[in-house]
């Protein structure tokens, strides 16, 4: 028990710094954002919120973030640091939002084993990206996808060969 708990201990406290480095690079609050996209007869609505900025608040120049903690591990086990496809999922998606929504935020993950910091993406090109998921889970609601997240991901790590869950 005494080993598990320097262990978890050991493991927290990292994450622990980490999160709070993060929120020493963005400190100040900054004001959320609404997201509105219609398409093929879906309405997708939402509010960003947990943006921060650098510095002054006033200063509509400082960079933005989206910070987000994540209790799992983010990378693969391997000599160089890879992030987990299956991790990236949802952040992915609101980074997708945050910028389809025009706000330029970096997104900032931070997981038990490493620090994810996800550039924005263009405006249109988030839309664009956006309307297509919007395809697919429409799709999705009118009969199954052929494959659950984590095996797609999987194929599509290897397509030639069949996939398998690690």
């Amino acid at each position: 028990g005494d080993l598990q708990q320097q262990t978890l201990e050991q493991t927290l406290g990292t994450m622990l710094s980490a999160w709070r480095a993060t929120q020493v690079r963005f400190p100040a609050p900054a004001e959320r954002q609404s997201i509105q996209l219609a398409h093929q007869g879906v309405v997708l609505e939402d509010w960003i919120d947990q943006l921060w900025q650098s510095a002054d608040p006033a200063d509509a120049t400082q960079p933005q973030a989206w910070l987000s903690l994540e209790p799992g591990k983010l990378l693969k086990n391997s000599k160089k640091p890879l992030a987990r496809p299956d991790k990236l999922l949802t952040p992915w998606i609101r980074s997708l939002a945050v910028s389809a929504s025009g706000c330029r935020a970096q997104g900032v993950v931070v997981g038990r084993d490493g620090v994810l910091e996800i550039s924005p993406m263009a405006q249109d090109e988030a839309i664009t990206t956006l309307q297509m998921l919007l395809d697919v889970w429409q799709q999705g609601m009118n009969h199954p996808l052929p494959l659950p997240p984590k095996t797609a991901l999987a194929w599509l790590a290897n397509p030639d060969k069949p996939a398998t869950l690690t």
